[in-house]
């Protein structure tokens, strides 16, 4: 265990300070190992290679979170890969308990989707709102709460067009280039990359008189409704 004392800084903190720290660990030193080495199943390939398959990277998450205190499990299932996939294929990730509560949590998927800056999309998700792209095969506890995935913990979610513009103004405003922004309670999902970039386009240019020429880099994430907007 002596691995896992890179962790004791946290030992202290709040279940959910203690669960963010274990998946930014993840997210920032391993990779996603697509050759499907002798550990990559294994709780080793993160440990010895820095890199491993979902199986792996759900096994190092329960290891760290067991070391920490914060019941969770390894959980298995299928899945669409939020980034190039079409169908789904075997997976896994962990269910967390948090404040009594169970959540999923999925390291993988937001290693995969990380760009410039961390992505929570799939952290402490309910039952609802993981089965966009998750299929859950084993009877497990049922994930029902509300309120603790990371993007509503950080005020980090909007509802309304007014609520972006606001939203992102006043990142900008802060100098932020990289934002992250949940849209909640959209009903017309029809052109809505090009909404939100219109009125980033909009924000920057009213708050950024003379470098109206900054190009706006958006990703998406359809099924969670998350957008990462890069200003450069």
């Amino acid at each position: 265990m002596e691995y896992l004392h890179i962790f004791d800084h946290c030992m202290m903190a709040s279940e959910i300070e203690r669960e963010i720290a274990v998946h930014d660990y993840c997210v920032n030193t391993f990779e996603y190992d697509y050759s499907f080495g002798d550990y990559s199943f294994s709780v080793l390939g993160p440990i010895l290679d820095k890199k491993a398959a979902c199986e792996g990277i759900s096994k190092f998450v329960k290891l760290a979170l067991d070391y920490l205190k914060v019941e969770n499990i390894v959980v298995f299932g299928k899945a669409i890969d939020p980034v190039n996939g079409s169908k789904p294929e075997r997976h896994a990730w962990n269910i967390v308990y948090v404040d009594g509560s169970p959540y999923h949590l999925d390291v993988t998927f937001d290693m995969t989707i990380k760009k410039r800056i961390n992505r929570y999309d799939y952290f402490n998700l309910s039952d609802d709102d993981i089965k966009r792209e998750h299929t859950i095969i084993n009877t497990l506890p049922t994930c029902s709460a509300q309120g603790n995935d990371y993007y509503s913990k950080k005020e980090m979610t909007v509802n309304s067009p007014t609520e972006l513009s606001n939203y992102i103004a006043n990142c900008l405003k802060r100098g932020e280039r990289d934002i992250v922004i949940k849209l909640r309670n959209v009903k017309d999902r029809e052109n809505v990359v090009d909404k939100v970039l219109d009125i980033a386009r909009q924000q920057h240019n009213e708050i950024n008189m003379y470098r109206k020429n900054t190009a706006i880099n958006i990703t998406y994430n359809p099924s969670q409704l998350v957008f990462e907007l890069n200003f450069r």
